[in-house]
This record gives structure tokens, C-alpha cells and sequence, in this order.
């Protein structure tokens, strides 16, 4: 029923007289059998539409960073932890490369907001130095230990220590005290006391000048009191985060007052070493030494000292002290030495 009611339209439209309309420029004709066919009855006729060309279309945009990357970027900004902003923003370019862009102004907020938070620490540790009270800023620590015997010889020793220094914006203090009794069978068979000051003003990073005044105490070996006061310049051969070694080295005036009442003033030269290696997160190697001459006397003290932490603030020090001694203008010389086992606290 369908054929012959096609046919019959193309035929009412054959008698009507309407003339096939020209081909389109491009379009390919039939063949005579291809004709032939169409033109037979029943044949049915399907137009199938160009394909649709998008001529000038911009391509579509690439996903932007999704929300939850980018709120894990932010996260870790807002901690302010610069590792975890590195290593997540690495990945995430990875994973988005088209996000390019995008991650690249999270990164440059964050570094700018890091540089500004720098910025402002600086500035408020610059004020702290530069303007502190009496007791700012002050580090250091205190060793302790003790010594107990009996039997045939009955001996009890105790000795201390203390340092603290304070750092300024270029000018330095730092204090040192050390005390040493030893009493053997009712008999004083020790009894050292020192004590010492030292400003030092930074010239720059490695050289600096210093000054000193130090007061000494050893009757033992005819000492009732020495005073010290000199300066010079000072250098730091190694300045890293584990290893100092610092040279000093200028001239120094001594007074010094014998058990027996007499009193010499001399002029010398003074030179000192202060070396530290951090071997280990936990362990640590100290060099300490100093020398004066002046005239016909000399005096050196050397220290060699181990340290390893125990908890917190609190670490074990195994020390090993050298005290040379002479003096020409009353006869006496002395070479002592002395090892013992502290306990250090930093404050």
C-alpha cells in the first residue's frame, strides 16, 4: 500500500509538470542503472545529511585543578610546612599538567606569604638583639659532679662549672666560671677557682675582636689571686652547623699576688683555640685551650671533652684537663692533670 502511494505522488508531480531541480555543485550523479532503479515503482528514496563541519570552533578548555587538589594545596600552606608544599604541588603537576597555570599562582601565593612570615621573624629577632634586658637572650649550661672515698684514704671532691653566652645583633658576652675542691684525709689537696668575661664584636661573619678580664685562684701552686686583662682579634677558621674552630690571639696585662704576699705586673701575649665537632645528632667532641707568657712566665690549660645526650637538656661529659704552670720569679713549675666524669644541663 505504501509503494503504490509513492508512486502515485511522483507521478501526480511528473503530470504537474515540475522539472527536477539541478544538482548541487559537488554532488555526484547516478548511473543509468542506479536511475533506472530509482525511477522503477516502489523504490524508496533516503536522504542522508552532510556531515556538519565546525569551522573556526575553539577546542574545549581543559579541566581546571580539581577543588579537592586544590584544597589540599591550601591545607598545606596554611601549615606553613614549605616540604609538604613542594612535594604535594610536584605531584599535582604531574598528575594535571593541563592545571599548569593554575598550581603555579597556588606556589607563588605561598611563596610569598613564607617570604613575608621570614621577613617579619627577622625583623623581630633584630629587635630582640638589638635592644634586650639584662637578662635576655642568654644561653648556655651548667656541669656538676662529685667524688666520694673511703677507707685508708678519705677524700671527697666536688667541682662546677658554669657558661652562658649572649648574642647580639654584632657585640657578644660570654661568662665562664669553674670551681674544684678536693679535700684528701682533712688535708686541702685542691682548691682551683676561675672565673672570666669576654665581649667580642663581630666584625663579620669570621673576624671579630675581643676583649677579656679573668680572675684565677690556686693556692696550691703559691696563687692567692691572678687578674687578667687583655684583647685581640679572633677568627673562625670552620663556621658550620657541625663543626667551629675559632683561633684568638692578642696582647694581655697580668697582676699576680703569690701566698706569700708578693705582687708582680707583667705584659705578654695571650692565644686561645675553642674547637667543636658534633659527630652525631647525640655526641659531640670539644677542644678547648689557652696560653699566656709574659716575661719568664707561662701558663696553658688545655681540655678535651666528649659529650653525649642523655634526655632532654640533660648529657654526660668525659673530660680530660692539662694545667701547666711556671713561674721564674718564684721558682715555682707545675704540670697537672685531671680527668673526671660530669653531668651537664643546658639552660
Amino acid at each position: 500500500m505504501a509503494t503504490n502511494l509513492l508512486a502515485s505522488l511522483l507521478a501526480a508531480a511528473l503530470i504537474a509538470g515540475e522539472a527536477p531541480t539541478a544538482a548541487e555543485p559537488g554532488a555526484v550523479e547516478p548511473t543509468a542503472p542506479e536511475a533506472a532503479a530509482l525511477d522503477a515503482p516502489g523504490s524508496l528514496i533516503i536522504e542522508v545529511p552532510p556531515p556538519a563541519i565546525f569551522l573556526g570552533a575553539a577546542p574545549p578548555a581543559p579541566p581546571a585543578l580539581p577543588p579537592a587538589i586544590a584544597r589540599l594545596i591550601r591545607a598545606a600552606m596554611a601549615s606553613g610546612d614549605e616540604a609538604a608544599v613542594t612535594s604535594i604541588v610536584r605531584h599535582a603537576r604531574q598528575t594535571f599538567p593541563s592545571a599548569q597555570q593554575e598550581i603555579a599562582a597556588l606556589r607563588s601565593e605561598f611563596d610569598r606569604a613564607l617570604a613575608d612570615r621570614r621577613s617579619a621573624a627577622a625583623q623581630a629577632a633584630h629587635e630582640r638583639l638589638a635592644s634586650p634586658r639584662v637578662f635576655d637572650n642568654w644561653k648556655g649550661n651548667v656541669e656538676l659532679g662529685a667524688s666520694r672515698t673511703t677507707g685508708n684514704v678519705e677524700s671527697f671532691g666536688f667541682y662546677g662549672a658554669i657558661e652562658a653566652e649572649r648574642r647580639g645583633v654584632s657585640l657578644d658576652h660570654s661568662i665562664s666560671a669553674r670551681a674544684d675542691f678536693q679535700e684528701t684525709n682533712g688535708v686541702q689537696s685542691a682548691e682551683r677557682i676561675t672565673a672570666s668575661w669576654r665581649p667580642r664584636y663581630r666584625i663579620d661573619d669570621d673576624l671579630n675582636v675581643y676583649g677579656l678580664a679573668q680572675y684565677e685562684h690556686d693556692p696550691l701552686i703559691a696563687l692567692s689571686s691572678r687578674y687578667t686583662v687583655g684583647g685581640g682579634v679572633g677568627y673562625s677558621v670552620v663556621d658550620k652547623a657541625d663543626m667551629k674552630l675559632r683561633l684568638d690571639g692578642g696582647p694581655a696585662i697580668r697582676r699576680t699576688r703569690t701566698t706569700a704576699g708578693e705582687v708582680f705586673t707583667a705584659v705578654g701575649g695571650r692565644a686561645s683555640l675553642d674547637f667543636d665537632w658534633k659527630i652525631t645528632p647525640t655526641l659531640e667532641l670539644k677542644q678547648d685551650g689557652s696560653f699566656i707568657m709574659d716575661g719568664g712566665n707561662e701558663s696553658g690549660r688545655s681540655v678535651t671533652a666528649i659529650e653525649t645526650r642523655l634526655f632532654g637538656p640533660v648529657r654526660a661529659r668525659l673530660s680530660y684537663e692539662l694545667r701547666y704552670e711556671h713561674n721564674s720569679a718564684i721558682g715555682t713549675e707545675s704540670f697537672n692533670t685531671s680527668g673526671r666524669t660530669t653531668i651537664v644541663v643546658g639552660l
